[in-house]
């Protein structure tokens, strides 16, 4: 289960969705300490070295409801704060990976960069539709802009893969 919860594989990683024995997450929390990182959640830090080596279970039905406040920091993120998140995400996961081995930190580090650069890359699309619909209201986009960008961020694209 430890992967699926890394690479969200379906696991809901929300408020209120798992238990954990505390003896077993005092047991593999470093030093019985979390790490502080604003506007990132501790869910991960919880969950990840319970999750390692350890028997998991899913219960078959929903117990309880939450409500969405709308200054919640998981609800109310602009796309720049995403994209900044997914730093301090990663920064997080990697710091809450103390009980591998180096070569498995190693190895998950270099798939978790990929996770999100891609995450990155496609909070930076969302941003450029939003720019394109703002110019579009204001009369700013024009064909003639759109296909001239799209050149630019091929030529870009190509000359990167190089």
């Amino acid at each position: 289960m430890f992967r699926e919860i890394l690479f969200e594989g379906g696991v809901p990683c929300l408020p209120g969705t798992f238990m954990l024995r505390t003896e077993l997450l005092m047991r593999r929390l470093d030093g019985g300490n979390i790490y502080h990182l604003p506007g990132i959640g501790q869910n991960y830090q919880l969950l990840l070295p319970v999750a390692w080596g350890s028997k998991c279970g899913f219960i078959g039905e929903c117990l309880y409801s939450y409500s969405v406040r709308e200054d919640s920091h998981s609800h109310s993120m602009d796309l720049s704060t995403r994209i900044k998140q997914t730093y301090g995400g990663l920064d997080l996961v990697l710091r809450t990976m103390h009980f591998l081995d180096d070569a498995e930190k190693q190895r998950l580090a270099d798939e978790l960069r990929r996770k999100y650069s891609a995450a990155r890359f496609n909070i930076a699309l969302e941003m450029l539709c939003d720019y394109y619909t703002e110019m579009r209201k204001t009369g700013a986009a024009s064909w003639k802009f759109l296909v001239k960008a799209a050149v630019r961020l091929l030529k870009s694209a190509v000359k990167t893969l190089r």
